[in-house]
Parts: structure tokens; sequence; C-alpha cells
């Protein structure tokens, strides 16, 4: 009817297009139209000085066929007239082919017989007939429906598909249907992480001579990597029971839940059900425990005749066990907290009475219910009320995201530079009073040059000696003391970039301190707008291949300042601390002057002629250099050795063949490190050498002793370390040292000991820096500045040729001085994953790594001013980072609402923020009266939150009024006061009022402390 009523009008189309065109192409697969266009310019121009033609011919060559037809139309030629109404060639818009391929490649499925068991794979008998092998893939390419079950993000094996497979392998090796098999125990031992490809070895054994007993396992391996058991299950041959009298009883009443509500909310705890696997289409709770829910197998959960249970409809079966429980124990609540979701470990028992199907109803009983899991059991039945299947003793564990495994490939990241570029005309640096820093002559005359080419009349330069902190803090006195050119810029100026190993170690710890004292003296000395403050350099950093290993380029000392840069974006961003480290081959002071113009989020910047490099933070991609990682005829030394982690690392040394190893630490080992001792001690060589890596002849000894029973020195990793938490302004001298000695004057003896002969057979020299270097973390000043300075040694030994990697790590579980730290955007490391990673970086090529388990969403959450520093911007563009503020008017929108709506926002802002901090998950809900501090905030934490509510608000809580005991309540009413949203009849004493709260509740807490002081005593 659409057609009748707007029917084409081609005649007058063709009509209207031959007042201005003589030539008419069809575009077709051949000309159908050609006559009635001719009949139309007839009419339209009968001078009959028009072409029709087509492009293509009906089963001609198309090639031919087009070409020829092209012959036709063309124009002429420049130098012949064009007939009347003719017109030349035009130029057509450019078009956006859009290639598909549409054949099909060369897939995991290919590989995998058809009539195979899509989770077993191909069945081997062995020749003694007691035992049998699958091997299959169960990758997502050919289980497309595995990809449907994340935990935590990872496509992760249901519980269930093992328990189909060894309800299969059963049924296979004894040719028993699987109503005559009884699963009698299945147990996941360990998750198994399924990618794209992802083979599994089943086998089944025969526990004695009989065949009632059968122990089936599943195994996995990695690409050149061991095995690894994920489950073990117990099978017997049955008798069929009767269905019928397993009939459940099936009470009245109860709560009907939402499937889409129930998955969202195992989507928080981070347990995803994608459309495969969401199978529950009604729940209702039953008092007392227990659930009952319709099930109907997804499209996407694609069926197989090799099943017995499809593993969705299992899966579906441990869900109804799941509803069945309150709304508040699906997610986990306290700081640090991590997510947890709740996770099958073990079935009891599992039964097949009859065909399942793709339809069932699930009943299921809570039997017992904690904060470590849950206990249950669950039958299937058909429409009828018959049980088809049934399964007891399940036991369903609460699981933390950090043990769920992560691939490697997520948990190695590297910096790279990149040509940042210069706008053509920057703009000129800011007036004020800027203050300039210098470290020696060097520098103090580079300086001059500066100051002479940068003072103006709206621009003063003050200088003085970094080393001194009462000449700073008198300078710093003097640029404040002019209101018309208030602080606008601190300069420090190290000396021209060169390693010198005979004073390097200490250089650097000598200019980290009197970097953390000019951050002092800037924090305490001026509350107005913060100057920005700039670490200059000269030929410190390594930038381009080939640059560092000589005199002219590459500094440790001044790689250690890019330590603290990172812990300053934490502690304080408002500094907008940067590296810029110039080329001394160029004009240095022009090429300063010019950065201090620019307005960028780079915070390491580097300057080569006259193309400006930053650094950015990216994930790391590891090669193959194809060396073996231990040889067997080698010797190995390891400092910190007797440390968590260097025992865990002694035993995959020894694991992987190392003849000797020769283990330092500054203490005698305790009577607990010497047992562990004693057992590596039957599998290798084993020394111990006790002493300070930092004091001379240590290092030596080492070496030496590796040496003795004539072994090549084959490996060394440096793994010494000593934290002392403090942030930047509370770093005192001997702290600093502490942290300083182990970590970079013991790289220094270490480096120079395997030099000439010792070093001329190392296939790694290794140092464990940390991540504080490469991410950052508040309170690590000091372990970030050491750190970063082994960071710049690595650097300069490889580029000199010298064999070295360094690998930041990030915090460990259970091992290592750091597994006690708070930074709640890592999770910790397992020392198994850790030890996969250190072997698959010993056989790559890279030159830094880092290795952490990085929460991207907590940081965006806890340290949203990281999010415009340049630095991250490779991986924030990971996040979704607008999404997270969809709600959130910004301070300026605040005023725009109404005084409840607008108090209401602030508490809601406020209060995600600060339970990012202090590590409460998100959506924690905490008492919006209690004082922060009774929840777990200290010192650090109120410095994060009031920097972070600066960022949101542009106005910011005092740090001693969070520390006296305010609640987010008394929190948000100073705030709402400060920006002006209080009704008019309560903003005049509110500020009095917080502060006199908050100022109750810490004296009354004092005197609750001194009683307790006293009666200790008594």
């Amino acid at each position: 009817m659409h057609n009748l009523r707007n029917p084409v009008r081609f005649s007058q189309a063709v009509t209207a297009a031959a007042a201005a065109h003589a030539t008419f192409v069809e575009v077709s697969p051949h000309p159908l139209l050609s006559h009635a266009i001719n009949g139309n310019l007839e009419a339209a121009r009968p001078a009959g000085d028009t072409t029709v033609t087509g492009t293509l011919l009906r089963e001609q060559p198309e090639a031919l066929s087009f070409h020829t037809n092209l012959a036709t139309v063309a124009p002429p030629s420049a130098e012949a007239p064009q007939p009347d109404g003719g017109i030349g060639r035009a130029d057509l818009p450019p078009r956006p082919w859009q290639h598909v391929r549409y054949w099909a490649g060369v897939t995991a499925a290919n590989r995998q017989s058809a009539d195979a068991h899509p989770l077993l794979g191909v069945h081997v008998e062995l020749p003694s007939g007691h035992g049998h092998v699958w091997q299959a893939d169960v990758g997502t390419d050919v289980v497309a429906w595995m990809a449907h079950h994340k935990v935590h993000g990872q496509v992760v094996m249901p519980a269930t598909g093992f328990a189909e497979m060894a309800l299969a392998a059963a049924g296979e090796a004894l040719s028993l249907p699987a109503s005559a098999v009884a699963v009698n125990r299945v147990e996941v031992e360990q998750m198994l992480r399924v990618d794209t490809r992802t083979e599994v070895t089943t086998r089944l054994l025969t526990d004695g001579e009989g065949a009632d007993d059968l122990r089936i396992e599943i195994h996995s391996r990695a690409p050149g990597g061991a095995w690894s058991r994920h489950a073990v299950a117990r099978v017997a041959a049955a008798a069929p029971e009767s269905a019928a009298a397993q009939r459940p009883a099936s009470g009245g009443g109860g709560t009907t839940l939402s499937p889409a509500d129930f998955y969202t909310a195992l989507r928080r705890t981070g347990l995803q059900h994608g459309p495969a696997f969401a199978a529950l289409t009604r729940i209702v709770r039953k008092p007392g425990g227990g659930s009952e829910a319709e099930i109907v197998l997804p499209d996407e959960a694609t069926a197989h005749r090799g099943y017995r249970i499809h593993p969705v409809m299992l899966d579906a079966a441990l869900q109804c066990l799941a509803a069945a429980l309150p709304d508040e124990s699906l997610s986990g609540s306290g700081p640090g907290a991590d997510e947890a979701t709740y996770l099958p470990i073990a079935v009891e028992t599992i039964r097949v009475f009859g065909e399942v199907g793709r339809r069932a109803r699930g009943h299921a009983e809570l039997v017992s219910h904690d904060d470590g899991g849950i206990l249950g059991r669950v039958t299937l039945t058909d429409d009828t009320g018959t049980v088809t299947a049934e399964l007891s003793g399940i036991y369903l564990q609460r699981v933390q995201r950090r043990t769920v495994p992560l691939p490697l490939s997520q948990k190695i990241f590297d910096t790279e530079w990149i040509d940042a570029g210069v706008p053509p005309q920057a703009p000129a640096a800011a007036d004020g009073s800027w203050l300039v820093l210098t470290e020696g002559d060097e520098s103090r005359a580079f300086a001059a040059d500066f100051a002479d080419r940068f003072a103006s009349d709206s621009r003063r330069v003050i200088t003085a000696d970094l080393t001194s902190e009462p000449a700073v803090r008198e300078a710093f006195a003097q640029t404040a003391d002019d209101p018309d050119r208030p602080p606008a810029g601190v300069l420090v100026f190290a000396d021209n970039g060169s390693f010198d190993p005979t004073a390097a170690s200490d250089r650097g710890r000598e200019l980290a301190w009197s970097v953390a004292a000019t951050v002092r003296t800037i924090v305490s000395g001026w509350h107005g707008a913060a100057p920005r403050l700039w670490l200059v350099a000269r030929n410190g950093l390594s930038v381009n291949a080939g640059e560092s290993g000589s005199l002219e380029h590459g500094d440790p000392s001044i790689c250690a300042l890019k330590g603290l840069v990172r812990v300053l974006a934490y502690e304080h961003p408002d500094l907008r601390t940067g590296v810029v480290d110039l080329d001394a081959a160029a004009d240095p002071a022009a090429t300063l002057i010019a950065e201090l113009g620019l307005t960028g989020t780079d915070d390491v910047v580097a300057w080569r002629g006259e193309t400006r490099y930053a650094e950015r933070l990216k994930r790391a991609t590891l090669g193959s250099s194809g060396a073996p990682a231990v040889r067997s005829d080698g010797a190995y030394v390891l400092t910190g050795g007797l440390g968590g982690i260097g025992l865990v690392v002694a035993r995959w040394l020894i694991d992987h063949g190392a003849a000797r190893i020769v283990l330092n630490s500054r203490s005698q080992p305790s009577d607990q490190q010497r047992v562990v001792l004693d057992e590596l001690a039957e599998r290798a060589q084993i020394a111990v050498v006790s002493g300070d890596l930092a004091a001379p002849g240590v290092a030596e000894s080492l070496v030496a002793a590796a040496q003795e029973t004539g072994l090549s020195l084959r490996g060394v990793v440096h793994g010494a370390a000593v934290i002392d938490d403090q942030i930047v302004v509370g770093v005192d001298h001997d702290a600093l040292e502490r942290v300083w000695a182990p970590k970079a004057t013991g790289a220094l003896r270490l480096h120079e000991a395997t030099l000439g002969d010792p070093g001329k057979e190392l296939d790694w020299w290794v140092g464990f820096s940390s991540t504080s270097s490469l991410l950052g973390a508040p309170g690590q000043a000091s372990y970030a500045a050491a750190s970063a300075w082994l960071d710049g040694l690595v650097a300069w030994r490889r580029a000199a040729g010298l064999p070295a990697i360094t690998i930041n790590w990030g915090q460990w579980s259970g091992v290592g001085v750091a597994q006690e730290l708070k930074f709640s955007a890592l999770d910790p490391i397992d020392p198994a994953e850790g030890m996969e990673a250190l072997e698959a970086i010993l056989g790559g090529d890279l030159a830094r790594v880092g290795v952490a388990r990085l929460r991207l969403d907590r940081v965006a959450a806890a340290f949203p001013e990281l999010q415009q520093l340049g630095y991250f911007a490779t991986l924030a563009a990971e996040l979704d980072l607008d999404s997270e503020d969809d709600d959130w008017p910004g301070p300026e929108g605040l005023k725009q609402l109404e005084p409840a709506e607008a108090a209401k926002a602030v508490v809601a802002r406020l209060g995600s923020r600060i339970m990012a901090i202090m590590g409460y998950p998100k959506d924690s809900a905490i008492d919006p009266g209690r004082p922060l501090t009774e929840l777990g905030m200290d010192s650090l934490m109120a410095v994060r939150i009031r920097n972070t509510v600066r960022g949101d608000f542009g106005a910011e809580p005092p740090v001693a009024l969070l520390l006296q005991g305010a609640s987010l309540t008394d929190l948000a009413a100073d705030l709402t006061r400060q920006l002006g949203l209080a009704p008019q009849d309560s903003a005049g004493d509110g500020a009095s009022e917080v502060r006199s709260r908050a100022q109750q509740r810490a004296a009354a807490r004092q005197r609750a402390a001194s009683r307790r002081k006293v009666g200790d005593r008594t």
C-alpha cells in the first residue's frame, strides 16, 4: 500500500535530469532500465545527443564489461570541444569501504571431534586397562558459553563444569548411563581461568583392584609451565533409584525475588552471569532458609548430546542456593574488605534420576550459613514434580577477589616516552616570585644564567642553597613576602646528570632528603594557592636508546626524584610536582623558560633537542630472549635471602635445577629459617653469608661464596629492603638512611662486586624494586625514592652492556616486608603467581617491568586527582570515568539545587570518596554520625581525604578537624557552610558547633586513654 500511495516518480526524475545532463549510467548487475530511460529522453531531448549505458552485463566478465562501458562515457580530451549539454568527469566523494571476512577461520573447534564430549574431549584408554585419559580444549573458541561465566572480570570454569566432566568420564569409562553413576564427592582445588584456548587433561584412576571406587583428576598446563590440578572427584557405579520416591515437598508462601535484581546483586560481588548463565526465570524465597526457582536454559547455552546434565543447568541449581540468602549476605562490609562472592568448592553427592533437559524447577535448602560460606542441598524436578537430579552437601565458600587467577598480561606494566609536542605559541610563565634552589657549583652557574634571562619587572627570582634547610626556609619566606608577587614556582636545580659510582648512592640520598625538606618548607610556610614545584636536571634520565651508560647521560640520583614525584602526586597534588630533564647540548635555559609556560598535565618531561618527551605508564608486553632462566651448573646470589620472598625465590631456583644458592641477610638465621634451609640443603648447595650488604666487603664475599665450589655465578637477585612508612613532609634523615642503605647502597655494592670476571657469565642481574616508584603510593616517600634509584642503576647497567632488569613488585600476600602495606589500589600477589611472573620475566627481554594486581577502579575512586596526570592517561583510558560522575553536578551545580538536595548530594559524594580512600568496598553503608577515626581513618588517610575533597568541591576540611573525631555528617555540614549552601538561619555558628563536637569527642577519648593507663599501672 505504501508503494501504491507513494509511487517512484521515475519519468519525472529522468526528465528533470535531462535538462542539464546528457549521459546516464545505470549501476546494476545488468541494465534493466535502459529502455525506460531512452523512452523518456526521446521526449526530453529530441536532438538525440544522449548516451545511456550500464556498468555490468550478465554472464560477461565483470572487469571487461565495466571498462568497456566506462570508455563509452569517457569525457573528451581537454583539447576537444565538448558537445552542448555534455559535462566533464566529476570527482565523486570517497566511499568508506567496509571489508568483512566471511571465510571460516581455523579455530579450536576444528581440532576436536564432533562426537567427543565438549569438556572431556578425546578419550584414550591406557594399555594397562586400569585408567583412562581425556584431552580437550575448553577455551571460549570451542565452548562459547564458557565466556559468560566471569569471576571478578575473569572467565573461569564453573565448578559445575568439573562436576559434569566427572559424571561423563565415569559414564564413558564404565559404559553406564548417568542414572547408574554416583559422584560421591567433587572438590575444586583451584580455579581454572579460561582463555580463547585452554587445554585440560582429565584422568580416571582406579583405587585398588576393583571398579567400585574411582578417582577423577582434572589438570591444566600453562604453555611451557608446570601442571596444575584444579579438581578431583570420587565416582562409582550405582543402582538406579526410583525418582518418584524422591519427590520433594513444596510448601506454600514465600517472597518473590526478581531474577534481574538477583543477578545484579551477584554482579556487585564480582560474580557475573552472562546471557548463557542467566537461567533463573522466577525465584521465590521460602521461609526458614530455602528457595524455589524455575530454570530455562538460554539459547546461548549451546546443547550437546554428550552432556549428562548441561553445566549451566547445574550452575542454575547452585544459583538457587545463593538465592535463598538474604540480601545483606550477598555483599561484604568493613574497612579494607575485598569484594567477595560465593563460589562452590565442594559437592558431596550428585545423582541423576532421569532426563533433565533444558527446563526444570530448582528446590534449594540452606543447611547452615556463616561468614565463611553456605552449606545446602538442591533438587531438580520436571514439570510434574518428579525429581530428575539431586545435589547434596553443596559448600559455597566466600572467595575474595585477590584469589581469582589473573593472566600475567593483566599484571605487568612498563613506561614509555612519547612525543608530547609543543604548542606553536606557548604562553609565558606566570608572574610572581620564583624560588630557585641549587645543589652545587654547576647548578648554581646554570641557575644564574636562567635567572638573568627569566627575571622581569613582574617576575622576581630568589636563589638559595638547596642543601641548607635553614637557607631554604629563609629564602622561601623572602619569596612569600611580596603580596603583589606571591610565590608562583619553586625550581630545584640538580647538578648535571652523571653516574659516579664512588658517590652515586650518597648523592641520591642527600638529593632526595633536600627535596623532601623543600616540600616541608613550602607546605608549612605558605597557605595560599600552592606554587608549582619543578625538579630540574640535565641529561639525568634515559630517554632514547643508547643514551645512558655514559658520563653524559643517565644518573640514578635524578631517577630517584621520579619516585618522589610519584608519591607527591598522592600526598600533595596541589604542588603539581614534576621532573624536567633538559638537553645540556642545546640551550637548557631557554628550553626551561619555555617549559615553565606550559600548562599541561605531564609530570615527567625530557627535552632532547627541540623535541619534548613525556613519560607514560602502560601495560607491558613480554617477549622471549630464548635463554634458560636457571642453569643446573650455575650458582645464584640472593640478597634479603632469609626474608619471606627470598626463601620463596630460593625454593623456586632449586625446583628449576640451580646447583648452589648463596643467601644474604643482616642477621643470622632464626630457628624457623634453619628448618627451611635444612630442607633446601637436601636438594642443592646452600650457603648463608650474614652481614650488612651496604657495608664494604659484604657483596664481594657473596660473590666469592658463590664461586668457591667452582661453579659460575649465573644470576643475582637483589631483594634486600627495609620499609619505614612516612609521608614526604615527615621524612627524617635517619629513616631515609634506614631505607636507602639496603635498597640503593646495597645495590651499588652488588653492582661493583659483579663487575669484571664474576659478571662475564651472568645470565641476569635482577633488582627487586617497588611499584611505589612506578605507580606511586602515599606514605612511601623514602622507599619510592630508593626504589627509583635502583631503577636508574639498572637502566645504566643495561645501557652499558651489562645484564640487568628491575622488577617493580606490588605487595605480596603472606611474605615480604610490604605485605602489611595498606594501599587499596593493589590486591596482594600470591607467591605462586609471583614465581610464575619471575620465570616469564627472566625469559623475556624487558629492562624494567612492574608486576602488580592493580585495581584501576579503586584508583579512580580513591585518587581522582591522578586522572588529571598525563602519566596515567593511557591506563585511565581503560576506565569509563565519565559514567562515575553522571550524577555529580559539581560545586557550581550544587548552588542550583534546593538546600536539602544539595546537602544530600554533598553527603553522597563525600561518603563515596571517604569510603574509597579508607578501603571500604563500593556501596558500603556506614554510620554517618560515627567519628571517622573510629572507622579506621589515620593521619595519612586524612590528608588524602582533604586533597580529594578539595578537588571535588573547591573547599577543604581541615586535617585537624578530621583527626579530632569529625564524622561524615560533621564534614558535610562544614562543607555546605563553606560553599554557602547551608540555610541562612543555621549558617551562623555551624562551623564552631562542628569543631566543638569534634573536640569534645577527642577530649573524651584522651580521658578514656588516661584512665586505661592508670588502670594498667595499678
